[in-house]
């Protein structure tokens, strides 16, 4: 019952989106496709100054928050420049 919970609070938020997993990706366009981190480093790409932000969140001294909390981070940065992710 809590996913529901969760889901809910984020169609509200409107920060509610589909993710499927890299081998659907990887599948669907011939190995192509991102995996995770490297999709995370291109959303970062549309910040001012993505090299800071990519740093604190994916050098391999620094990388211990989940990938989904990552994606967090970099959509609040984005909002905070007027962009969604």
């Amino acid at each position: 019952m809590y996913d529901y919970f969760e889901i809910a609070d984020a169609l509200a938020g409107k920060s509610l989106c589909l993710f499927l997993g890299t081998g659907f990706s990887k599948q669907i366009t011939g190995g192509k496709a991102p995996n995770w981190i490297e999709l995370l480093k291109d959303c970062c790409d549309e910040l001012e100054d993505p090299d800071s932000l990519k740093d604190e969140l994916f050098s391999d001294e620094h990388h211990e928050l989940p990938l989904e909390e990552c994606a967090q981070i970099i959509e609040l940065e984005l909002q905070k420049e007027g962009k969604d992710l």
